[in-house]
C-alpha cells in the first residue's frame, strides 16, 4: 500500500513539472498505464508512444525480455 501511495504522489510531481508522458508499468502483471492531468488509465495497445516523437516502446518485446 505504501508503494502505490508513494507512485501516486511521484506521478503528481512529475506532472507538476511539466512532464507530459507519464508511464506506469507493473512487470508482474503485464500491465500498462498512462497518467494524465485526467488520471491513471490502463494502456490498450502495443506501444506506449510519445506524441510528435521517434520514442516508443514496445510492450511485447519488453515483456518478453523479463521471461
Amino acid at each position: 500500500m505504501r508503494q502505490m501511495s508513494r507512485a501516486s504522489q511521484s506521478r503528481e510531481d512529475y506532472r507538476r513539472m511539466g512532464v507530459k508522458n507519464i508511464w506506469m508499468l507493473d512487470p508482474e502483471a503485464r500491465q500498462a498505464w498512462a497518467y494524465s492531468a485526467s488520471g491513471l488509465a490502463p494502456f490498450e495497445g502495443g506501444q506506449l508512444r510519445v506524441p510528435d516523437s521517434p520514442i516508443y516502446l514496445p510492450l511485447a518485446e519488453l515483456w518478453a525480455e523479463l521471461d
